[in-house]
C-alpha cells in the first residue's frame, strides 16, 4: 500500500492488479517506498492501524482514513487468477514455483484452490487460503460493504489512473511492470475450472459486475464517493 500526507491519499494493492506499476508510478508522491509498508493490506486493517500502528507512517494522521482519497484496482476474477496462476510459474523465488509448474495448466491450479489436490508444500506462502481471498474482501468491511472511495478496473485502468491522478492533483504515468506474458484468458479453461472459479469468486462477480464471456461488463465498480476535482479528500 501507499500513503501520502501531503496529496492525502491512500492507494491499496490488491496482487496482481498492476499494483506495482502503480504504486512506482505515485511513490514519488507518497514520499516513501512500498516496502515502508505491508503489500497486500486489506481496507479494513488499514482503518484498524491509522493512528495506533507500529508502521510511523500511519500514525501521522489518526483521521487519514476519512479524510483522504482511499482507491484500489479489481480485475476480471478469471483473468486473476490465470495472471496469479502465470506469475507463480515464472517466478522461481517464490514458495509454489515449482508447484504451479507441475499442474501444467490453469485448470489444475484452479482444481488445487478448489479441492486442495494435489497437496502443495506446506509453506508459509503456500496457503490455499491465502489465494482464495476474493479481491472484494480488500475494499469491503465485514458487512460486504464497499468502504474505499474509489475501485478502478484493471481493463479500463489507463483511463482510470488519468482520472485518479486528476483527482490527486498529481501528474503521473504508469509503466507496467510484474506483468505476466500470456493470451486471452478465456481460451484457458475448460467448463470445470470456470464453474470453479464462479464458485469460489462469486462475491467478487456480484459485487464488480464482472462474466467469464466479457473481459469488463462495462459497468462501474461500486464506490462510496468520486470526484474528479483535486481538492477535498471525501
Amino acid at each position: 500500500m501507499l500513503i501520502s500526507h501531503h496529496y492525502r491519499f491512500i492507494f491499496l494493492h490488491i496482487y496482481k492488479t498492476a499494483g506495482s506499476a502503480i504504486a512506482a508510478a505515485l511513490e514519488p508522491f507518497a514520499g516513501h517506498s512500498v516496502h515502508e509498508l505491508p503489500y497486500h493490506i486489506t481496507a479494513r486493517e488499514v482503518q484498524q492501524e491509522i493512528g495506533r500502528s507500529q508502521y510511523p507512517l500511519l500514525n501521522v494522521n489518526p483521521k487519514a482514513w476519512e479524510e483522504y482519497f482511499t482507491f484500489a484496482v479489481v480485475r476480471n476474477p478469471w483473468d486473476w487468477i490465470l495472471s496469479l496462476y502465470s506469475w507463480l510459474r515464472m517466478y522461481p523465488q517464490h514458495d509454489l514455483c515449482q508447484f504451479a509448474r507441475t499442474l501444467g495448466c490453469v485448470n489444475g491450479f484452479v482444481r488445487w484452490l478448489h479441492d486442495g489436490i494435489p497437496v502443495a508444500p506446506m509453506t508459509p506462502h503456500a496457503s490455499r487460503a491465502l489465494y482464495r481471498r476474493c479481491q472484494s474482501e480488500f475494499v469491503c468491511d465485514d458487512h460486504g460493504t464497499v468502504i474505499v472511495d474509489y475501485i478502478a478496473r484493471l481493463e479500463s485502468l489507463d483511463q482510470e489512473f488519468t482520472m485518479i491522478c486528476d483527482r490527486l492533483g498529481v501528474s503521473a504515468r504508469l509503466n507496467h511492470t510484474n506483468r505476466s506474458v500470456r493470451s486471452d484468458y478465456r481460451e484457458a479453461y475448460n467448463d470445470e475450472s470456470i464453474q470453479m472459479v464462479e464458485q469460489m469468486f462469486k462475491p467478487d462477480i456480484e459485487l464488480f459486475n464482472y462474466r467469464f464471456d466479457s473481459p469488463d461488463c462495462h459497468r462501474a465498480a461500486p464506490t462510496r464517493q468520486f470526484s474528479t476535482s483535486p481538492t477535498g479528500a471525501n
